[in-house]
């Protein structure tokens, strides 16, 4: 399955996930104001009593503060609700079958041969190690990639390195799609 097609299916059940989330946050900001509302009310009838103008400059003040407050916390669930949609895309690109492996490496070999046509040295997961040297028996490889898979290729002087890692191209996909994931998630 390619990488993008992962993603895409990641991105729609995290965008199921994301709509419930911003759901409940939703119906938590509601109760919060509705709370805050009638502490508002309260207050305002005894600052009315004593002073009618300087109550309603409070309760715009008061509201201000609310709204600010509500803004904030939706932002940081927002942001949460993203990290959650690449901690799950990770998680299943992590669980990837052998063969999803190495179509996967195939596409990325591809585009490095396509962006850097004399690859020479290539660094790769221990786990990708066999599959990068059935595909690349020419490169010189070096197994001591960390994460999730995918590759590091160098030209022959190591001068222009190309990053293809799997933690790499979801960062890069997150920041291309991120107004586009956030107008999905967040309608």
């Amino acid at each position: 399955m390619p990488l993008k097609e992962v993603i895409e299916e990641i991105t729609n059940q995290a965008n199921e996930e994301a709509k419930q989330l911003v759901k409940q946050a939703e119906q938590e900001a509601g109760v919060i104001i509705k709370k805050a509302e009638l502490d508002f009310e309260q207050k305002t009838e005894e600052a009315r009593k004593n002073a009618g103008k300087a109550a309603e400059e409070m309760k715009k003040k008061k509201i201000a503060g609310i709204k600010l407050d509500l803004k904030k916390q939706l932002m940081q669930e927002k942001k949460l609700v993203l990290e959650q949609i690449v901690e799950g895309a990770k998680e299943k690109l992590g669980k990837m079958s052998e063969k999803q492996r190495e179509d996967i490496l195939k596409k990325l070999i591809a585009t490095a041969k396509e962006e850097l046509p004399e690859v020479k040295f290539i660094e790769c997961s221990n786990a990708d190690l066999a599959i990068v040297k059935k595909l690349m028996p020419a490169a010189e490889l070096k197994s001591s990639l960390a994460g999730l898979g995918g590759i590091i290729a160098a030209n022959k002087d190591r001068t222009v390195q190309l990053d293809l890692t799997v933690e790499r191209l979801l960062e890069s996909t997150k920041e291309e799609y991120i107004d586009e994931i956030s107008k999905r998630i967040f309608k």
